[in-house]
């Protein structure tokens, strides 16, 4: 195309969809400017339009969505736009000459004195009659927009844009259905497509299977009589099967390319718009695109059909489109009803025993409504049961932070947490990022990367994977520092939020729900300082017992512990009193200096404050002052690391401990 783009011919245009489709390029070439700047733009110009009488308009954001999905605009708001599109209107007539000879043919039309052409469009290749089903690697029409290429037979050609209609069909909730239910379903409408595949002779027809619908592609002038059948005889089923089947229409642009298979393929907007619109529909009408409704009513065919009951909705690029129901004499369509897609949830998961999606849908529905009923009695069902999810350590156990619970207090944490729902490969937190938050995955799977700054940050490499039940973020505030990974959705997730330190606050502090809630966090700080601790990465490698099985043995005798002395020093004798046990005292949080040692203690290193236990030199003489943060401390009693510990862990551990000094680099 060259720079003036004028081998774009609006003389070629023989009504307003064709001309539509000439605006869309000219818009195209231009680079597609938003339509909001085009709106801004045209409102600061003015003046009266170059060659002409007319003055210039404002190109509303509606109004150009309209025309270009096939609205016939007002001759100032053409050559305005096309003007802004950088059209020279004194040395490019044929943009006024098109709409006056369009606007021509539409008087006629409406006295009905000169019939519509019937010429084949001269713009279009010859295209050989074929009759395929491809299928679509998508199981789910809402992912056509990534695998919208429809393909076909054909002679290799280079890339070109034709006009398509494209009838569309899904069936609602198809995966919950049972397997002889889905392969029927399928079957009938297969069988259905094929009769319209047999029945087209003149053009080209494609049939892209989504496994739960799919698209139907008629290339050609011919392409009203077998579209409106198709959709007849779709309609016509799903009333009689009582299948619950969205199904509906678009006319729009294509470009077919050539696939490295050698078949033809059909991209590009057209496609995505017609799978956008299927997500409109209900079973119980069908919708058609505006741009479908021109294109048929400006043509020959003269079947019994209205649209009807027309809605405006944003697209998925937020703009305007006009959709419209198209019933027939026998069959009338209606909008659909709302469903109430949280209640249906909740009782499906209910049914099956699914407590973390019940908990889910439970999240959702008191979010709204606090006090409804059935929400309320799922959260005291979901209580008895415990709420089991699969610990990577202890196989299948029950929640330690909800699944202790008593249905009324785990209402209270419900309603006091926040739902977050993500895409797949969307990060939650990073690594140093401030947290005050943990929360617990609800549905799908979280991966955790880059722990304490190191490690692989590659998708296909996560550290740990969590599932449902799974809590995840909670170190950044048990330490009491920023977040320790990253972590990452590795599917479409749901997770509930929890301010730990709100959790306290509702809570009486002899409530044992907290005695279970703090041995979690101790269990997982444990896990975290295992993995991330050089002594003990080195040392419970050793022997021939796995590190899982010495990180759980440990967890029997240790716990952390959170210091406020008065006068900012810290001593073995100060601590001591508080525990009452020989071990490893260990820093998880605050920045502590040493009273005899130049340096600082930095707690992501886990320096060992004080070491006592046999054959160790005692350590316990050392005194440290707080630089910064909340103190606090994670005990590990000699018993873990004597009686519990293999002995070549132990050895080496000592071995490693008989020489460590926390300020050495």
């Amino acid at each position: 195309m060259d720079d003036s783009g004028h081998d774009i011919d609006p003389l070629q245009a023989r009504n307003e969809v064709e001309l539509s489709l000439c605006l869309k390029k000219l818009w195209i070439h231009a680079g597609e400017p938003p339509s909001r700047v085009i709106e801004k733009d045209t409102n600061e110009k003015g003046g009266k339009l170059p060659g002409t009488s007319l003055s210039r308009v404002r190109i509303g954001r509606t109004n150009l969505s309209l025309v270009l999905n096939g609205k016939f605009p007002t001759k100032p708001f053409l050559l305005t736009f096309v003007e802004y599109c950088d059209v020279n209107l004194l040395e490019d007539p044929r943009w006024a000459e098109a709409w006056d000879r369009i606007q021509l043919r539409r008087r006629n039309l409406d006295r009905n004195e000169n019939p519509p052409s019937t010429d084949k469009n001269p713009t279009l290749p010859p295209i050989a009659p074929i009759r395929t089903d491809i299928k679509l690697r998508s199981d789910d029409l809402q992912d056509h927009e990534q695998a919208s290429t429809i393909s076909s037979l054909g002679t290799a050609e280079g890339p070109h844009a034709v006009d398509v209609a494209i009838v569309s069909c899904d069936i609602v909730r198809h995966s919950r259905m049972n397997r002889s239910s889905q392969t029927h379903n399928v079957d009938s409408i297969n069988k259905i497509v094929a009769k319209t595949l047999g029945a087209v002779t003149d053009g080209d027809i494609a049939w892209a299977s989504g496994g739960d619908g799919g698209h139907v592609v008629l290339v050609g002038d011919m392409w009203q009589e077998p579209a409106i059948q198709l959709l007849a005889d779709l309609r016509e089923w799903a009333k009689v099967a009582d299948a619950p089947l969205r199904i509906t229409a678009h006319f729009g642009s294509v470009d077919r390319i050539t696939g490295a298979d050698g078949r033809h393929q059909f991209v590009g907007p057209g496609i995505n718009f017609a799978a956008w619109i299927v997500n409109t529909g209900s079973p119980e009408c069908i919708v058609v695109s505006d741009a479908f409704r021109l294109a048929y009513e400006h043509s020959p065919a003269d079947l019994e059909v209205t649209f009807h009951d027309m809605r405006i909705l944003r697209d998925k690029n937020m703009e305007p489109a006009q959709l419209w129901l198209m019933s027939f004499e026998q069959t009338q369509s209606h909008w659909g009803l709302p469903v109430d897609e949280d209640q249906e949830g909740l009782k499906r998961a209910l049914s099956t025993s699914d407590s973390w999606s019940a908990m889910y849908f439970t999240k959702r529905i008191m979010q709204i409504n606090s006090n409804d009923t059935k929400a309320i009695d799922a959260i005291h069902r979901i209580a008895e049961s415990g709420l089991m999810y699969e610990d990577p350590h202890r196989g299948k156990t029950s929640n330690p932070f909800l699944g202790k619970l008593p249905g009324r207090t785990l209402k209270e944490l419900v309603q006091l947490g926040e739902l977050i729902e993500r895409d797949a490969y969307e990060v939650i937190c990073r690594f140093g990022d401030h947290g005050d938050t943990m929360f617990v995955i609800l549905h799908g799977q979280v991966g955790v990367y880059n722990s304490e700054g190191q490690g692989s940050a590659n998708p296909s490499e996560p550290a740990h994977v969590m599932n449902e039940g799974n809590i995840v973020g909670e170190l950044a505030v048990t330490l009491g520092r920023s977040r320790t990974a990253d972590l990452v959705t590795l599917t479409k997730t749901s997770l509930l939020s929890f301010d730990i330190q709100e959790i306290y606050r509702r809570l009486p502090k002899d409530d044992p729900t907290l005695t279970a809630i703090q041995e979690f966090i101790d269990s997982r700080t444990l896990e975290h300082l295992c993995d991330n601790a050089p002594y003990f990465d080195e040392a419970l490698t050793a022997g021939s017992g796995s590190k899982a099985e010495a990180v759980s043995n440990l967890a029997y005798a240790s716990h952390s512990l959170t210091l406020n002395p008065p006068d900012l020093v810290i001593t073995f004798e100060l601590v001591e009193p508080i525990n009452g046990g020989n071990g490893l005292y260990i820093l998880i949080s605050g920045v502590l200096s040493g009273l005899d040692f130049e340096g600082l203690l930095q707690p992501d290193k886990f320096p060992i404050l004080w070491a006592r236990l046999p054959g160790v030199p005692v350590q316990v003489e050392r005194q440290y002052k707080i630089e910064d943060g909340q103190v606090k401390i994670f005990h590990i009693n000699s018993d873990a690391l004597g009686e519990r510990l293999e002995t070549a862990k132990r050895a080496r551990l000592y071995d490693v401990l008989r020489t460590y000094n926390p300020f050495s680099k």
